[in-house]
């Protein structure tokens, strides 16, 4: 093969030519890298959590080109005279800002009020308010069910400020100056004592943005300092060190250009690849230059020693490669859609790596080791053999019981810590528990009744059909039920927005807020909402005044807890529904449900078809069904055993952390790749089964050492991430490629000398 792989390579026939046409050919796509751009768009984090993105989708669709940014206003007492105060100057400081269309907030509102035998819009609170009037908005925010844990939080110390921008943040130079603009303008007001909590898009892409360059500057000279000292350890050689990472670093350029090409851009998801499949071809680069100093040290000629070079790693490369871009490629299967990205890029990549490891890679080797050998190291400084194969096939052959035995213990307990595998795919929980959005969210979820919002659905059958008085008195019963779950922290409904006007219309007393009974004064209020619509109206009834939305909101709890909720309510609008009358949750649910589930489906579904692509590919290779089901369970236990682990140790997993299975069992597969490959050519050559595994542990338990090393030492350096998947991401996979370490070394061998295949082939 490696003849056939000299005589149809262009890159071993005309080295020097061949680069300089590659360098031409893709020195635009490396010149990528001067529009080299990381979008820290906020929605990316939401394709992964099916519990909002419907949510954001919606909030999107309804402010279209404007922004809106709330601002969460800590104070001793909000309703006291200087904590109006502070939230009126908050409100006018911001009113200066470029671009803003409006401010909502205590001060800066208007409220609906009775006059005569009409409705007339007031401030809510006036500019000099007494004692008496504080008492009276207090009471309204906290009273009020429609009011009640949006405005102000139940201590009385919190407010929302809501801002509304028509500007244009579309860049991240205009996001930056934006955010700037509102820090000056709060920073007087922290100087007094005043604290508080931003959260808007913009402002989250921001941040992003920034925690993506922090992360990149440790991971830089992270990843240097390990290479260098494994690489350094591996080959003793400064030269070889200087071709491994000047290969790496071609890869790298390339792959921004790529990724354009492709039609994609890079995200807080996709930066990933980096490192990913940098470790990747370090890995195969540890095996394509061990195999090298193997055959140099042993005083073949370039030529010779290329072609040996070939012989040993080209075949086993390329499957390993191959099954590498299955475990990546099986991810386009994921229903999350950032990690079918993923998963694409990732196979694309892969055969980058390939080809530039095999094409321009192999072309500078043998440029640099006819012309300037020396620089290679010297002759036979290597050791083209290590002396402890025979060592280990010894240990091994005499602790093989125990060693398949605690195989198979491992696999048991694996297995049924496996089924405690959790899902938890909030988009809160990507950022760091230091990040500010993060403290914001789960401070506002906290304070004002939680984030967790469902809408149930109330057909009443017929157009117009939610104004009669008689589905109107039901949807005030149901609301009223929901609204008395421990759960729930606050029920919308259209039934009490007429309530509310009842109130206005006698005068706020307290026991007023209720339907009306008086047929014409409902019709009259129904009629009064048809003309002049409120904002909310359309989230609370759709268009047709056919269907009736009832909104209940919680704080955050697990899953099976929000569906048993949903499920007590959604029985008793069954049980006490007009005939007419139909319920449907099913979005609510169904997106409650989407958000645990496919993320379980993801994971099997990759991981199956990883298992199964694989099988068929290394089964091909060998021509043994055998051999293909041996080494992908070599490879399933420790990635079995870690996801098992990391269930024990309540580890959830999210749209970053099922990729483990899929990746980690492509990635790691790669060692018995060569492992079983070499070995069984050295049984075809006629070698016994002790001979076969001795010189296969003599000529590959280095480079795969060094190679298991790489990856761990890569996905460790994931743990100085800011986002906590992508830590729980490193922290598995380098545990996985430990595991595999051992099995490939140690449980590879004991099952390889068993009878099963000692009389192999």
């Amino acid at each position: 093969m490696s003849s056939s792989w000299r005589r149809y390579n262009p890159y071993l026939r005309y080295p020097a030519l061949s680069l300089g046409l590659t360098l031409l050919v893709l020195a635009p796509v490396a010149s990528q890298w001067l529009r080299f751009q990381v979008s820290s768009e906020a929605g990316v984090l939401l394709e992964g959590d099916q519990r909002n993105q419907a949510s954001y989708e919606r909030v999107q669709s309804i402010l279209g080109d404007e922004v809106v940014i709330a601002v969460n206003l800590r104070c001793a007492e909000v309703f006291s005279p200087s904590g109006i105060d502070a939230v009126r100057r908050v409100s006018e400081a911001f009113e200066t800002q470029p671009g803003l269309l409006d401010v909502k907030s205590l001060t800066h509102s208007v409220r609906p009020v009775r006059r005569g035998l009409s409705l007339e819009m007031v401030p809510m609170v006036s500019a000099n308010p007494d004692p008496a009037e504080l008492e009276r908005l207090r009471r309204f925010a906290l009273e009020n069910p429609l009011v009640r844990n949006v405005m102000v939080s139940p201590d009385t110390r919190q407010t929302i400020l809501l801002n509304t921008y028509d500007r244009d943040l579309s860049s991240p130079e205009r996001q930056a100056a934006f955010a700037a603009e509102i820090e000056a303008i709060l920073d007087p007001f922290r100087a007094e004592g005043l604290e508080f909590d931003l959260l808007g898009f913009p402002l989250i892409e921001q941040e992003l943005r920034e925690t993506l360059r922090g992360d990149v500057g440790r991971f830089v000279p992270a990843a240097a300092g390990v290479l260098l000292i494994i690489l350094g350890v591996t080959f003793r050689s400064l030269g070889i060190t200087a071709m491994v990472l000047l290969n790496q670093l071609a890869v790298m350029a390339l792959l921004p250009g790529m990724i354009r090409l492709l039609g994609y851009e890079l995200h807080v998801f996709s930066i990933m690849l980096f490192p990913l499949l940098a470790g990747i071809h370090l890995a195969l680069l540890v095996h394509l230059f061990g195999a090298w100093q193997n055959a140099r040290g042993l005083g073949l000629g370039a030529d010779e020693t290329m072609e040996a070079t070939l012989r040993e790693v080209l075949k086993p490369s390329a499957f390993a490669a191959l099954t590498t871009a299955i475990g990546l490629g099986s991810l386009t299967f994921s229903e999350v859609a950032p990690v079918r990205e993923f998963g694409r890029l990732g196979a694309a990549g892969i055969a980058l790596v390939f080809f530039m490891s095999f094409g321009p890679g192999l072309a500078l080797l043998g440029l640099i080791s006819r012309r300037w050998p020396g620089w290679l190291g010297r002759r036979g400084s290597s050791r083209a053999r290590g002396a402890w194969g025979g060592q280990v096939e010894a240990w091994v052959r005499r602790h093989r019981r125990g060693v398949i035995g605690a195989a198979a213990g491992l696999g048991l307990v694996s297995a049924a810590g496996l089924t405690r595998i959790q899902t938890d795919v909030r988009a809160v929980d990507f950022l760091n528990p230091r990040s500010p959005t993060r403290q914001a969210v789960e401070r506002v979820n906290a304070s004002y009744g939680g984030v967790n919002v469902v809408q149930i659905e109330v057909d009443s059958g017929r157009t117009n059909g939610v104004n009669r008085a008689e589905f109107l008195r039901y949807l005030d019963e149901l609301q009223a039920y929901a609204a008395a779950q421990p759960e729930v922290t606050a029920v919308y409904s259209y039934a009490q927005l007429l309530a509310m006007l009842n109130q206005i219309w006698e005068g706020d007393r307290v026991d007023s807020f209720r339907l009306p009974t008086n047929p014409i004064l409902l019709r009259t209020f129904t009629l009064a909402l048809q003309t002049y619509p409120l904002p909310f109206l359309a989230t609370l009834m759709d268009g047709a005044s056919r269907t009736a939305y009832l909104i209940v909101r919680s704080q955050d709890m697990p899953a099976d807890r929000y569906l048993e909720l949903l499920a007590r309510i959604l029985a008793q609008a069954n049980s006490t529904r007009p005939p007419e009358v139909s319920i449907s949750a099913a979005q609510g649910i169904h997106s409650v449900l989407e958000a645990d589930r496919r993320i379980l489906r993801s994971q099997i579904r990759s991981a199956g078809s990883t298992l199964l692509l694989m099988g068929v590919v290394l089964a091909l290779l060998w021509r043994s069904a055998r051999l293909a089901a041996l080494s992908l369970l070599i490879n399933v236990l420790p990635v079995a055993a870690v996801l098992a682990l990391a269930a024990v140790a309540g580890i959830t997993l999210n749209s970053v952390t099922i990729m483990v299975a899929a990746i980690c069992l492509g990635i790691a597969v790669d060692d018995s790749v060569h492992f079983i490959t070499h070995w069984r050519e050295e049984r075809l050559r006629g070698m016994d089964a002790r001979q076969a595994l001795r010189r296969t542990l003599d000529a590959k338990a280095r480079p795969i050492l060094c190679s298991s090393l790489v990856l761990i030492g890569v996905f460790l350096i994931f743990s100085l991430s800011s986002f906590p998947p992508v830590v729980d991401f490193g922290w598995l996979a380098a545990g996985s490629f430990g595991g595999a370490l051992i099995t490939v070394l140690v449980g590879l061998p004991a099952l390889l000398s068993s009878a099963g295949f000692d009389a192999w082939p």
